[in-house]
């Protein structure tokens, strides 16, 4: 390749190991922002005073949505708020386990400063807070991924979000970035394993093929049985030994768990 060929990639970097086809969707693609709005969310300026586990505080004072409860939530009741804050590598759903003080909109984050007078939090893009859509880890030490999150969550910046208005365009795209051909991609636009929202918006954007969105849809179903089998979760509802007849109980557990994880490998 010459140099005029590397002006394909958005920011010009000098990847001599990139292959033709690869070098040749970053001119006949469009591109992820194209579809997707990427975008961070707050900085707290202190998670340690700003940020709990979501068992840590008052269940009373926190909105945590479960679609098995009717009961009306006033919301200005409600301290403690669902929050995409990154967490460990994990594809398609969960690492719901962070809250944060949005009290009030975030009066005490918009307002906390420094003893100079400066305000030492950022509250960014916030008409996007609540709304459904994917997040993944702003900083990881190995591959990409992202998961999807429903609606109800603020995110922060180590939790960087996507969102469309177009729930099969979010489902595709949250299949697109799950691929290995995604984390190829970032080895040229983020060889720095930083993953912010310019970085992702040049990603080449294929179009839409409906059955990858039914795959989507059973990945992230499988994802969120597993996450919610565990105690961390908050729609955790009972241990997977009750689940079972007492016959032959640790042969059935241990079935079942080899079938999820077969079918987490698999998705």
């Amino acid at each position: 390749f010459t140099q005029h060929d590397f002006k394909n990639i958005p920011g010009m970097p000098i990847a001599y190991w990139i292959d033709l086809p690869s070098l040749l969707s970053f001119r006949h693609h469009k591109k992820l922002g194209e579809k997707i709005a990427l975008k961070a969310g707050m900085s707290t300026g202190d998670n340690i005073k700003f940020q709990r586990y979501w068992y840590e505080v008052s269940i009373k004072k926190t909105l945590i949505t479960n679609k098995e409860s009717n009961t009306k939530i006033d919301i200005h009741n409600i301290k403690w708020f669902p929050c995409s804050s990154g967490g460990e590598y994990r594809k398609w759903y969960g690492n719901n386990e962070i809250v944060v003080n949005w009290e009030n909109n975030g009066y005490e984050i918009r307002n906390f400063k420094f003893e100079n007078g400066k305000t030492r939090s950022a509250v960014r893009n916030d008409e996007y807070y609540f709304r459904e859509g994917i997040t993944w880890s702003k900083i990881s030490q190995g591959n990409f991924c992202v998961r999807y999150r429903p609606k109800g969550f603020v995110f922060d910046d180590t939790g960087r979000c996507g969102f469309s208005n177009n729930k099969n365009e979010l489902l595709y795209a949250a299949g697109l970035m799950c691929t290995p051909v995604v984390n190829h991609y970032l080895s040229i636009l983020a060889p720095t394993l930083s993953f912010t929202s310019g970085e992702l918006a040049s990603v080449p954007y294929p179009e839409i093929e409906d059955e990858i969105i039914e795959l989507v849809t059973n990945a992230i179903e499988i994802a969120k049985n597993d996450w919610d089998s565990q105690e961390q979760s908050w729609d955790y509802v009972c241990s997977p030994l009750l689940e079972h007849n007492s016959t032959q109980l640790l042969r059935n557990i241990y079935k079942q768990k080899i079938n999820t994880n077969i079918k987490l490998v698999e998705t």
